[in-house]
């Protein structure tokens, strides 16, 4: 039992692209013997722990966090001519159990979800997050995939709070799989509570103290408005 508890693959990674990148960067000609909380101190707690998770699934750490030789051949390669082609080589072998034969130039973002939901140790917001991460490998590695998954910029919000929205795209699109959160955090969706495209940004450090403080604040601002539209 203790070694199957030691062999379990880790989540597909939910961290952004841009840390973790920003990470290999750091670490080009300074790597040490092993990565832990002693030299990501200038990360939150919780950044930390989504990024061990990616580096063990990429296997690029031991469980105990010791490095790979592939960690040193990526960090090595960082913004060099080979460095596009480690990425998709790197891509193409950890992600094989979840993609599959999965044709990435033909793939809608609902069957890269269904994929990365059965087969990516994951759920519920991470889900689009796991996605996000990948798609940005494989735009980093010039790999193709589907225009359906291309990486969209945030979309902005209208005064009053209402989405603009193109009216050629249809009500029912597809959420933006490429929709990357903004730096330090994580987006959770409202689709399953049937509110269709809604999602919220939050800390990578929040806890549930803190959700409950901002879970109250919404409530007095959505009672707010409620009364005000009464009047």
């Amino acid at each position: 039992m203790e070694n199957d508890a030691k062999e379990k693959r880790p989540p597909a990674p939910y961290i952004s692209w841009k840390t973790f990148t920003s990470f290999i960067a750091n670490m080009k000609g300074k790597l040490p013997a092993q990565i832990d909380n002693s030299v990501l101190t200038n990360m939150s707690g919780t950044l930390r722990s989504q990024l061990l998770s990616a580096l063990r699934f990429l296997g690029l750490v031991q469980v105990d966090g010791t490095v790979t030789d592939e960690l040193k051949r990526l960090s090595d390669q960082h913004n060099t001519s080979e460095w596009k082609s480690r990425i998709g080589a790197l891509l193409e072998v950890r992600y094989s159990t979840i993609v599959g034969k999965m044709n990435m130039v033909t793939a809608t973002p609902a069957m890269l979800r269904d994929r990365f939901k059965n087969f990516g140790g994951i759920e519920g917001g991470t889900i689009d997050n796991a996605m996000r991460f990948y798609i940005s490998g494989l735009k980093e590695a010039e790999v193709p995939f589907s225009p359906h998954l291309v990486i969209r910029a945030p979309r902005t919000t209208a005064p009053g709070g209402s989405r603009k929205r193109n009216a050629s795209r249809p009500s029912q699109e597809e959420p933006d799989v490429g929709e990357d959160p903004p730096e330090g955090t994580f987006r959770v969706s409202f689709d399953l509570l049937g509110l269709a495209g809604a999602a919220a940004f939050l800390p990578d450090d929040i806890d549930t103290k803190q959700w409950e403080a901002v879970s109250e604040y919404i409530t007095t601002v959505i009672g707010l408005r409620q009364r005000t539209r009464k009047v």
